[in-house]
């Protein structure tokens, strides 16, 4: 019985520890790779579907006004800053991006490639 319980409670324990670096793991600069979900210029706010999770997964990453939007790629990008961005007609839900952001979701800069044609 007391060996029941001892590996119960070293299950638990190591449950926890996953939990918490999970959670805790995120640092200034981590890189998320996905398709817009909806652009909220009202909010100056982006919410992003990540890619490679078995459930969807979407982050709300928070617009700032040194936020760097890089749109296109190669010699054909075009780079804005913060709220000007929505200004862009590739700033749009199902384009692909790559979002840089800090511990609190705060946009740090944004690749936007244009949505391909049969996504929305």
């Amino acid at each position: 019985m007391s060996r029941l319980l001892c590996a119960v409670f070293v299950l638990a324990l190591c449950a926890g520890i996953g939990l918490t670096e999970e959670k805790g793991s995120r640092k200034e600069g981590d890189t998320f790779k996905g398709v817009i979900k909806k652009v909220d210029p009202s909010a100056h706010q982006i919410i992003l579907r990540l890619d490679g999770r078995k459930e969807p997964q979407d982050l709300t990453f928070n617009i700032r006004d040194n936020t760097r939007f890089v749109f296109g790629t190669g010699t054909a990008s075009k780079e804005m800053k913060g709220k000007e961005a929505y200004k862009n007609k590739n700033l749009k839900e199902g384009a692909r991006a790559v979002a840089v952001a800090d511990k609190q979701n705060k946009l740090i800069e944004m690749r936007i490639s244009p949505a391909k044609s049969g996504e929305k």
